[in-house]
């Protein structure tokens, strides 16, 4: 195993794989857009509970992430690439 593992996403929790904003883009609330849309779309399936995982170095990520309500709830290391990862979740208040 290269790396740690964070832990499985479970099957009441709307997995947010992957969001990206190319780089000349990035600082017009691009990235907060997609976000608010994934948790949307999650809701509208009737989650609650929300999930991404980030590199612990991007900094802008996260706290885009933690401005949106997700919280870190466990880290993975990768002793190949020398950098980290971080499973942060979000609950939607009822």
């Amino acid at each position: 195993m290269l790396r740690d593992s964070l832990p499985q996403v479970p099957v009441d929790v709307y997995y947010i794989r992957a969001i990206t904003v190319v780089s000349k883009w990035r600082g017009h609330g691009l990235g907060r857009r997609l976000m608010q849309i994934a948790i949307e779309n999650g809701r509208a399936g009737g989650y609650n509970s929300f999930r991404v995982d980030v590199r612990a170095d991007n900094t802008a990520a996260r706290c885009l992430y933690e401005a949106l309500g997700f919280v870190p709830i466990a880290e993975a290391s990768n002793p190949i690439t020398e950098s980290a990862m971080v499973a942060m979740q979000y609950e939607r208040a009822e």
